[in-house]
């Protein structure tokens, strides 16, 4: 800032130069002028895209895309465990009441499929979850 050095009375009458101003001594001249200079007095709010993108909408950016990535990897995963629980699940309900009596079964008599149930039911909600939240990112604010 540009800025105008005052000078002060001596107690003998005379008006020397300071050798130590002090801040009430200078007055600066972009206070007091009454138009606007862009280059000495910017405005308050950043003019265009490229000034407002500071370092925090960088890391915005980033989060934003690392989100995006995290929830189709996910939604990914889901689907390829719906897809495996689904065929073990589908084969067994096809082929378990289809044996006849006098060839060997397929399956043993005590097949415990709770585990499979649930993995399936959690990779559902999880791949539904997982379009929610892709949804919830992509739309527009």
């Amino acid at each position: 800032m540009a800025f105008q050095q005052l000078s002060s009375p001596d107690p003998s009458g005379q008006r020397t130069q300071s050798k130590r101003p002090h801040l009430s001594v200078f007055r600066f001249s972009s206070s007091l002028s009454t138009t606007r200079n862009p280059t000495r007095n910017p405005p308050a709010y950043p003019t265009d895209d490229a000034a407002a993108a500071g370092p925090n909408t960088t890391h915005a950016k980033v989060l934003r895309w690392l989100r995006i990535a995290l929830a189709t990897v996910t939604f990914l995963l889901a689907i390829i465990i719906v897809s495996f629980s689904g065929n073990v699940v589908r084969t067994y309900s096809n082929n378990r009441n289809n044996e006849v009596e006098w060839i060997l079964p397929l399956w043993p008599t005590s097949v415990d499929l709770r585990p499979t149930h649930a993995l399936l039911g959690g990779a559902i909600v999880l791949a539904v979850f997982s379009i929610l939240n892709l949804v919830a990112i992509l739309a527009p604010t």
